[in-house]
């Protein structure tokens, strides 16, 4: 009789326990997981976008969980490859959301596939987080959009000032990618040398996947730019720039995008690398305290140092941890209320994150300015912010 009174008092006290407030099985059956979408080229030439970017999502997480954070929420990334063209991105996202039913995405870092699938979101309501450039992302007053890096329009205000005041040139060509993010820049570029009563000496464009540039260089090279501004990707990017070293007859300066900011355009380049300037919103010479936490915890896990790409996972998952510490324990039974709550604490959301002070505008834009990065003996340094 004793024995059978003693399991009667244990569990009852067992009960007892487990229906206190704060205790460890009520807090452990509180926590609900949250998909949480990564879209952006995991294969081909563009890879080391989608890895960047993933991994720095990861370190965020991973530094989250250190600090005792993400209390009411796991996450579980789901990556999908958007291949870096439009129509996979499609595919990607419609996966993401139906199949997933994830409550964020971070991406694409092309703002081409950013454009072609930032309806969708805004449609089935779920936060997009845009690690890409084009202004046009911003442009259409969709409240589910939320740029995590710099603007064209931020950038070519930020060159243009540079090479005007400090530099002293004023003839500068531009050879873009033609598609929405080198158009973009090349638009951008144009627009800021006109509110200074200039106008490029030359405009060419390309497609991706050429690998001779000799005609457009000739012609701009006829022109004697004081410098070159390359808007596309890395790939390309490089060619160009050994193909001017290798065709221009004196040391013109070498501008760039951010698509000049992955450790492959270094690679690839080589020593036409040397020299070339480029816009962003995080470099690795970064001496915060933010930042060399960052790069040692990245370096660490991954072997290799982030690239600024890396700092826009980051900075968007350090995000999505304050809006969701800002809506407490909401239920994600209901996905679009969810969503919907999510959304309105990012947009309250004030970080100070790798990139800058982030708070975010009626349209989505979250920084205020970015970076010129000088490439050094294949590192980067800090020209102006």
């Amino acid at each position: 009789m004793k024995k059978v009174f003693l399991k009667v008092l244990a569990v009852l006290l067992l009960i007892s326990l487990i229906s206190l407030p704060g205790s460890i099985s009520a807090v452990t059956a509180a926590k609900q997981t949250i998909n949480l979408g990564v879209v952006s080229p995991f294969t081909g030439e563009n890879a080391e976008f989608g890895t960047n970017l993933r991994d720095g999502v990861n370190i965020a997480i991973d530094q989250l969980k250190a600090q005792g954070k993400l209390k009411n929420y796991d996450i579980k990334l789901v990556c999908e490859d958007d291949k870096g063209n439009p129509t996979a991105a499609v595919t990607s996202v419609n996966k993401l959301l139906f199949n997933d039913k994830v409550m964020a995405i971070i991406g694409h870092v092309n703002s081409t596939n950013t454009l072609a699938t930032m309806g969708i979101t805004q449609k089935y309501q779920t936060p997009q987080f845009a690690p890409c450039w084009s202004v046009k992302v911003t442009a259409g007053n969709n409240p589910y959009i939320f740029r995590v890096t710099a603007s064209d329009g931020i950038a070519a205000t930020t060159m243009v000032n540079y090479l005007l005041n400090k530099r002293k040139m004023t003839k500068i060509a531009i050879i873009n990618e033609n598609d929405d993010f080198g158009r973009g820049g090349m638009e951008m570029f144009s627009q800021e040398l006109k509110l200074h009563k200039l106008s490029p000496v030359a405009v060419e464009s390309y497609t991706r996947g050429d690998k001779d540039f000799s005609g457009q260089l000739l012609k701009i090279s006829a022109q004697k730019p004081e410098a070159v501004l390359i808007w596309g990707i890395y790939v390309e990017t490089a060619a160009i720039a050994q193909q001017i070293r290798q065709l221009f007859k004196y040391d013109v300066q070498i501008l760039g995008s951010s698509g000049m900011a992955p450790p492959p355009y270094r690679n690839i380049a080589g020593k036409a690398a040397d020299g070339s300037i480029y816009v962003a919103a995080w470099a690795s010479a970064d001496s915060s305290e933010l930042g060399k936490k960052f790069i040692t915890d990245y370096q660490t896990k991954y072997n290799k140092a982030p690239s600024d790409i890396s700092a826009r996972g980051y900075d968007a998952m350090q995000i999505i941890s304050l809006a969701l510490d800002k809506m407490g324990n909401v239920s994600t039974k209901n996905e679009m209320k969810f969503k919907n709550k999510l959304r309105d604490a990012i947009s309250k959301v004030k970080y100070q994150g790798l990139q800058g002070s982030y708070s975010f505008s009626p349209t989505g834009e979250g920084l205020k300015k970015c970076l010129l990065v000088q490439i050094k003996d294949g590192k980067d340094n800090i020209v102006t912010e």
